[in-house]
């Protein structure tokens, strides 16, 4: 498909449409292959108190960059407390 450059407006959408959905399965073929390997005992997990707070904020922070690609505003309020999980 890309080797034939898309001319028309409806060639072009879904060739990104099948590109970005490619790229959605690439990402959960990878989870899945990991998990495998969790499963499997071939990775040991790590675990160590963090405060949830922190790992949304960097979710937001990578969240809020693909949204604002896309016109998306992103707002979200966290609590004052530490959101301890282990």
């Amino acid at each position: 498909l890309l080797r034939d450059a898309p001319t028309s407006s409806e060639a072009v959408h879904a060739l990104g449409s099948m590109e970005r959905q490619l790229e959605h399965m690439v990402h959960l073929v990878d989870d899945l292959l990991d998990l495998s390997r969790v499963s499997r005992g071939a990775i040991t997990l790590r675990r160590e108190p963090r405060d949830l707070r922190d790992i949304l904020r960097h979710a937001l922070a990578i969240a809020r960059t693909t949204f604002a690609e896309r016109g998306v505003t992103l707002d979200a309020t966290l609590p004052d407390i530490p959101l301890p999980i282990h």
